[in-house]
Order: C-alpha cells, then structure tokens, then sequence
C-alpha cells in the first residue's frame, strides 16, 4: 500500500484509510461539522437494544460484538437477521464511504451464522477471507466490514 492512502488519526493516532471520515478506534471524524457523505443519520435510527448492552442483557442466541479503544457494543442478532451498511434503514449503520447503503445480511443458524453480501462495492471478510456471495461464520471469528470489526459471540446455550 502507498504511503499517502493512508493518514493517521489526529485524536488517538490509529492508521485510517483515505476513504475513512472516521477513525474505527477512537470515532474521532475529519470533519465534525459534516456528515458522512451528506447523509444525515438521525439518532433514532440506532437500536436502543443494541447501544450500550451487556452480553448479559441480550436476548438473542447470538450477538456480534465490536470493540474499539473506547467503543464496546454488543449487537443482538434476531432469528430474522440484521442488515449492516451505511443507510439509515439498516439494523447497523456503520458510518464510511467505503461501506454500501446495504452491505451484509446476517442471519443465525444452531451453528454460527450465514453472511450474505448484498452487492457491496468493497467485500467483507469472515476470518480474513473474503466472503464471495454467502458464507458461515462460527462462534469466536470475526466479520471485517471496510474496518469495523465484529466477533461473533453465543449469548444463549
């Protein structure tokens, strides 16, 4: 990789990629006043379930979990699945360019979980590897989506 596709994070000095307005670690923006891409996303499009639980306090059978620095979620993932992208209709929001309006289904089996792309411009990784359409994930690996990380964690036996 060249030196000038990436820059450091000016709040907690993490490498962020050209096309990141902001820093996965720290979630310090470049600019602030500005929305992503000019999208606002209201709070209320934020699971109230999701932000801020416990793993003792999910209902669901599996849960993914991001952690950061400074950021420590725990998503439930419902029988039905979750949608993550970058539009406000989505169940996770992530917040970068790179990531499409709707990026991954995910969607709970008795073993893991099923991540399907839905047509994302830049893939997603299960473990590393690039997930080609669909893919299963087990307990303890880790989706990457444009840099958010989310490790897949069994709530309920």
């Amino acid at each position: 990789m060249r030196e000038e596709e990436t820059s450091r994070c000016p709040q907690c000095g993490a490498i962020m990629f050209a096309d990141m307005d902001r820093c996965y670690d720290c979630l310090h923006g470049r600019d602030s006043d500005a929305g992503w891409d000019g999208e606002v996303v209201p709070l209320e499009a934020y699971p109230e379930d999701a932000c801020g639980a416990t793993i003792e306090e999910v209902s669901a059978r599996w849960a993914l979990r991001m952690s950061t620095a400074s950021v420590d979620v725990v998503i439930p993932v419902p029988d039905t699945g979750l949608i993550v992208g970058r539009g406000t209709t989505c169940d996770v929001i992530l917040h970068a360019k790179s990531v499409s309006r709707q990026h991954v289904h995910v969607e709970p089996d008795v073993e893991g979980m099923f991540v399907r792309d839905l047509g994302a411009r830049n893939p997603c990784s299960i473990a590393g590897k690039r997930v080609k359409g669909e893919a299963h994930m087990q307990e303890g690996e880790t989706l990457s989506i444009c840099g958010a990380s989310f490790v897949l964690e069994r709530v309920n036996s």
